[in-house]
Protein backbone atom coordinates (compact mmCIF):
# COMPACT_ATOMS: atom_id res chain seq x y z
CA UNK A 1 0.00 0.00 0.00
CA UNK A 2 1.33 3.58 -0.75
CA UNK A 3 2.87 5.79 2.22
CA UNK A 4 -0.21 8.13 2.60
CA UNK A 5 -2.58 5.02 3.25
CA UNK A 6 -0.12 3.21 5.32
CA UNK A 7 -0.05 6.91 7.51
CA UNK A 8 -3.66 6.96 7.79
CA UNK A 9 -3.83 3.53 8.62
CA UNK A 10 -1.52 3.63 11.50
CA UNK A 11 -2.99 6.79 12.77
CA UNK A 12 -6.47 5.01 13.10
CA UNK A 13 -5.47 2.03 14.60
CA UNK A 14 -4.10 3.91 17.26
CA UNK A 15 -6.28 6.32 17.75
CA UNK A 16 -9.50 4.37 17.60
CA UNK A 17 -8.03 0.67 18.17
CA UNK A 18 -4.56 1.25 21.00
CA UNK A 19 -3.76 0.11 24.03
CA UNK A 20 -6.12 2.46 25.73
CA UNK A 21 -9.03 0.86 24.35
CA UNK A 22 -9.05 -2.54 25.47
CA UNK A 23 -12.28 -4.01 26.50
CA UNK A 24 -13.71 -0.57 25.95
CA UNK A 25 -16.60 -0.16 23.06
CA UNK A 26 -14.97 1.32 20.22
CA UNK A 27 -16.85 3.68 17.61
CA UNK A 28 -15.41 4.51 14.37
CA UNK A 29 -16.68 7.81 14.08
CA UNK A 30 -14.77 10.14 11.78
CA UNK A 31 -16.24 13.02 10.10
CA UNK A 32 -14.31 16.04 8.11
CA UNK A 33 -13.87 17.77 11.51
CA UNK A 34 -11.79 14.45 13.00
CA UNK A 35 -9.86 14.09 9.49
CA UNK A 36 -8.57 17.62 9.81
CA UNK A 37 -7.61 17.21 13.63
CA UNK A 38 -5.95 13.80 12.70
CA UNK A 39 -4.19 15.07 10.41
CA UNK A 40 -2.75 18.10 11.99
CA UNK A 41 -1.62 16.61 14.73
CA UNK A 42 0.22 13.46 13.32
CA UNK A 43 1.51 15.25 10.40
CA UNK A 44 -0.54 13.77 7.30
CA UNK A 45 -0.26 15.20 4.02
CA UNK A 46 -2.65 13.03 2.02
CA UNK A 47 -6.56 13.58 2.94
CA UNK A 48 -8.03 10.54 3.67
CA UNK A 49 -10.10 10.04 0.68
CA UNK A 50 -7.08 11.10 -2.07
CA UNK A 51 -4.86 8.31 0.09
CA UNK A 52 -8.23 5.55 -0.35
CA UNK A 53 -8.19 6.38 -4.04
CA UNK A 54 -4.86 5.62 -4.20
CA UNK A 55 -5.64 2.32 -3.70
CA UNK A 56 -8.43 1.69 -5.93
CA UNK A 57 -8.03 -0.71 -9.06
CA UNK A 58 -9.19 1.29 -12.24
CA UNK A 59 -6.66 -0.79 -14.86
CA UNK A 60 -8.15 -3.97 -14.54
CA UNK A 61 -11.63 -4.04 -15.52
CA UNK A 62 -11.68 -8.12 -14.61
CA UNK A 63 -10.70 -7.65 -11.14
CA UNK A 64 -12.37 -6.04 -8.13
CA UNK A 65 -12.27 -1.99 -7.32
CA UNK A 66 -10.93 -3.00 -3.79
CA UNK A 67 -8.73 -6.00 -4.88
CA UNK A 68 -5.36 -4.39 -3.87
CA UNK A 69 -6.22 -3.93 -0.24
CA UNK A 70 -8.33 -7.28 -0.11
CA UNK A 71 -5.30 -8.85 -1.05
CA UNK A 72 -3.73 -7.08 1.52
CA UNK A 73 -6.33 -8.10 3.66
CA UNK A 74 -5.66 -11.64 3.02
CA UNK A 75 -1.84 -11.68 3.60
CA UNK A 76 -2.79 -9.92 7.17
CA UNK A 77 -5.01 -12.63 8.07
CA UNK A 78 -2.34 -15.47 6.87
CA UNK A 79 0.15 -13.76 8.67
CA UNK A 80 -1.63 -13.87 11.77
CA UNK A 81 -3.92 -10.37 11.74
CA UNK A 82 -1.80 -9.22 14.23
CA UNK A 83 -2.82 -5.46 15.21
CA UNK A 84 -6.17 -3.93 12.94
CA UNK A 85 -7.20 -5.07 9.33
CA UNK A 86 -5.51 -3.04 6.18
CA UNK A 87 -9.16 -1.92 5.61
CA UNK A 88 -9.81 0.42 8.25
CA UNK A 89 -8.77 4.05 5.77
CA UNK A 90 -11.52 2.52 3.60
CA UNK A 91 -14.01 1.97 6.77
CA UNK A 92 -12.83 5.39 7.90
CA UNK A 93 -14.19 6.76 5.16
CA UNK A 94 -17.15 5.23 4.48
CA UNK A 95 -18.23 6.94 7.68
CA UNK A 96 -17.36 10.04 6.79
CA UNK A 97 -19.47 9.64 3.94
CA UNK A 98 -22.24 8.84 6.17
CA UNK A 99 -21.61 12.27 8.50
CA UNK A 100 -22.19 14.11 5.58
CA UNK A 101 -25.52 12.97 4.84
CA UNK A 102 -27.86 15.77 3.99
CA UNK A 103 -30.48 17.38 1.96
CA UNK A 104 -27.93 19.48 -0.21
CA UNK A 105 -26.18 19.48 -3.32
CA UNK A 106 -28.75 17.96 -5.04
CA UNK A 107 -29.18 15.25 -2.73
CA UNK A 108 -31.56 13.64 -0.20
CA UNK A 109 -30.78 13.35 2.89
CA UNK A 110 -30.91 9.49 2.89
CA UNK A 111 -28.78 9.68 -0.21
CA UNK A 112 -25.69 7.73 1.12
CA UNK A 113 -24.50 6.39 -2.07
CA UNK A 114 -24.15 9.95 -3.42
CA UNK A 115 -21.81 11.42 -0.63
CA UNK A 116 -19.97 8.50 -0.76
CA UNK A 117 -18.93 9.36 -4.66
CA UNK A 118 -18.73 12.34 -3.56
CA UNK A 119 -15.75 11.97 -1.74
CA UNK A 120 -13.59 10.46 -4.48
CA UNK A 121 -14.68 13.69 -6.78
CA UNK A 122 -16.23 11.03 -8.89
CA UNK A 123 -19.56 12.62 -11.52
CA UNK A 124 -22.52 10.84 -10.02
CA UNK A 125 -24.00 8.60 -13.16
CA UNK A 126 -20.60 8.35 -14.59
CA UNK A 127 -19.51 4.39 -14.97
CA UNK A 128 -17.17 5.57 -12.15
CA UNK A 129 -19.59 6.39 -9.65
CA UNK A 130 -21.52 3.02 -10.56
CA UNK A 131 -18.56 0.58 -9.89
CA UNK A 132 -18.04 2.52 -6.48
CA UNK A 133 -21.47 1.86 -5.27
CA UNK A 134 -21.19 -1.72 -6.45
CA UNK A 135 -17.88 -1.92 -4.88
CA UNK A 136 -19.70 -1.33 -1.52
CA UNK A 137 -20.23 -5.06 -1.11
CA UNK A 138 -16.83 -5.75 -0.62
CA UNK A 139 -16.79 -2.81 2.09
CA UNK A 140 -19.25 -3.89 4.13
CA UNK A 141 -17.38 -7.68 4.09
CA UNK A 142 -14.45 -5.44 5.41
CA UNK A 143 -16.86 -4.07 8.01
CA UNK A 144 -17.50 -7.62 8.98
CA UNK A 145 -14.03 -9.24 9.40
CA UNK A 146 -13.23 -5.93 11.54
CA UNK A 147 -15.98 -7.08 13.79
CA UNK A 148 -14.78 -10.83 13.62
CA UNK A 149 -11.49 -9.42 14.32
CA UNK A 150 -12.64 -7.78 17.50
CA UNK A 151 -14.51 -10.80 18.67
CA UNK A 152 -11.44 -13.13 18.06
CA UNK A 153 -8.31 -10.78 20.01
CA UNK A 154 -11.01 -10.58 23.23
CA UNK A 155 -11.44 -7.03 24.04
CA UNK A 156 -7.27 -6.41 23.09
CA UNK A 157 -8.23 -3.91 21.14
CA UNK A 158 -11.59 -3.07 21.72
CA UNK A 159 -15.20 -4.59 22.10
CA UNK A 160 -16.67 -4.35 18.84
CA UNK A 161 -19.39 -2.29 18.17
CA UNK A 162 -20.09 -3.27 14.22
CA UNK A 163 -23.59 -3.82 13.55
CA UNK A 164 -26.09 -3.19 10.38
CA UNK A 165 -29.57 -3.79 10.01
CA UNK A 166 -31.71 -6.63 7.61
CA UNK A 167 -32.79 -4.17 5.39
CA UNK A 168 -29.87 -1.38 4.70
CA UNK A 169 -27.25 -4.23 5.57
CA UNK A 170 -24.70 -2.61 3.34
CA UNK A 171 -25.26 0.98 4.01
CA UNK A 172 -26.20 0.14 7.82
CA UNK A 173 -22.47 -0.80 8.65
CA UNK A 174 -21.07 2.92 8.41
CA UNK A 175 -24.23 4.40 9.69
CA UNK A 176 -24.39 3.70 13.50
CA UNK A 177 -20.90 4.80 13.21
CA UNK A 178 -21.72 8.05 11.71
CA UNK A 179 -24.33 9.05 14.23
CA UNK A 180 -23.30 10.37 17.58
CA UNK A 181 -20.54 13.19 17.77
CA UNK A 182 -18.17 13.03 20.29
CA UNK A 183 -19.72 15.76 22.12
CA UNK A 184 -22.93 13.72 22.73
CA UNK A 185 -21.22 11.01 24.66
CA UNK A 186 -21.63 12.85 28.17
CA UNK A 187 -24.93 13.96 27.12
CA UNK A 188 -25.75 10.51 26.46
CA UNK A 189 -24.87 8.97 29.92
CA UNK A 190 -26.38 11.60 32.01
CA UNK A 191 -29.70 10.58 30.22
CA UNK A 192 -29.08 6.92 31.01
CA UNK A 193 -27.74 7.78 34.56
CA UNK A 194 -31.07 10.10 34.89
CA UNK A 195 -33.71 7.90 33.88
CA UNK A 196 -31.88 4.52 35.72
CA UNK A 197 -31.58 3.16 32.51
CA UNK A 198 -28.10 0.57 31.88
CA UNK A 199 -26.99 1.92 28.23
CA UNK A 200 -25.90 -2.08 27.17
CA UNK A 201 -29.16 -4.01 28.60
CA UNK A 202 -31.67 -3.30 25.35
CA UNK A 203 -34.19 -5.69 27.09
CA UNK A 204 -34.97 -2.59 29.54
CA UNK A 205 -37.13 -0.72 27.20
CA UNK A 206 -37.48 -0.95 23.49
CA UNK A 207 -35.85 1.13 21.13
CA UNK A 208 -38.47 3.28 20.41
CA UNK A 209 -39.19 3.68 24.01
CA UNK A 210 -35.57 4.62 24.81
CA UNK A 211 -36.15 7.26 21.71
CA UNK A 212 -39.22 8.95 23.60
CA UNK A 213 -37.84 9.09 27.04
CA UNK A 214 -34.70 10.66 25.11
CA UNK A 215 -37.05 13.02 23.33
CA UNK A 216 -38.56 13.81 26.78
CA UNK A 217 -35.87 14.49 28.82
CA UNK A 218 -34.12 17.08 25.77
CA UNK A 219 -37.57 18.78 25.57
CA UNK A 220 -37.43 22.45 25.99
CA UNK A 221 -34.04 22.05 27.95
CA UNK A 222 -30.89 22.63 26.40
CA UNK A 223 -28.88 18.99 26.41
CA UNK A 224 -26.36 20.48 24.54
CA UNK A 225 -27.10 17.56 21.72
CA UNK A 226 -25.35 18.19 18.31
CA UNK A 227 -28.07 19.86 15.74
CA UNK A 228 -27.71 16.33 14.07
CA UNK A 229 -28.52 14.31 16.60
CA UNK A 230 -30.93 16.57 17.96
CA UNK A 231 -32.88 16.51 14.29
CA UNK A 232 -32.52 12.83 14.62
CA UNK A 233 -34.90 12.21 17.44
CA UNK A 234 -37.09 14.45 16.18
CA UNK A 235 -37.79 12.92 12.60
CA UNK A 236 -37.60 9.10 14.48
CA UNK A 237 -40.78 10.69 16.66
CA UNK A 238 -43.34 9.71 14.05
CA UNK A 239 -42.41 6.52 12.17
CA UNK A 240 -45.02 6.94 9.45
CA UNK A 241 -43.59 9.82 8.02
CA UNK A 242 -40.06 9.27 9.52
CA UNK A 243 -37.55 11.00 6.44
CA UNK A 244 -34.58 9.63 8.66
CA UNK A 245 -31.82 7.98 6.76
CA UNK A 246 -31.17 6.43 10.55
CA UNK A 247 -33.32 3.04 11.34
CA UNK A 248 -34.36 3.34 14.81
CA UNK A 249 -32.77 0.27 15.38
CA UNK A 250 -29.04 2.06 14.25
CA UNK A 251 -30.31 5.50 16.17
CA UNK A 252 -30.56 3.53 19.27
CA UNK A 253 -27.97 1.33 18.80
CA UNK A 254 -25.88 4.76 18.78
CA UNK A 255 -26.92 5.87 21.65
CA UNK A 256 -26.45 3.08 23.87
CA UNK A 257 -23.10 2.47 22.36
CA UNK A 258 -21.75 5.98 23.07
CA UNK A 259 -23.18 6.16 26.63
CA UNK A 260 -21.47 2.73 26.77
CA UNK A 261 -18.06 3.94 25.73
CA UNK A 262 -17.81 7.16 28.33
CA UNK A 263 -18.62 4.98 31.26
CA UNK A 264 -16.61 2.55 30.78
CA UNK A 265 -13.66 5.29 30.01
CA UNK A 266 -14.93 7.17 33.51
CA UNK A 267 -14.52 3.40 35.41
CA UNK A 268 -11.33 2.79 33.96
CA UNK A 269 -10.07 6.12 34.85
CA UNK A 270 -11.76 6.17 38.40
CA UNK A 271 -9.87 2.13 39.13
CA UNK A 272 -6.81 3.61 37.70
Amino acid sequence: MRAGYQHWHEVLAAEFFGEGHALQSTVLYVDDEVERDLAKRHGIETGLARAVAGELNWSDPERPLFSRLQSQCVMWTQRGSTGPPPSLPVLALSVQAATRMASSDGMLKTNFYGRWIQLFGERASSSRAHKLEHAFQDVAAMWEELDTWLEETGGLYGASTVSTDEFYWKIGFPIPQALVRGSDRQVLTRFFAATRLRPRNGNEVSGRELLRRLRVWTAGRDRRLSPRLREELANAADPPRQTSPWPTESLTTGCRTAASTTAEKASTATSG
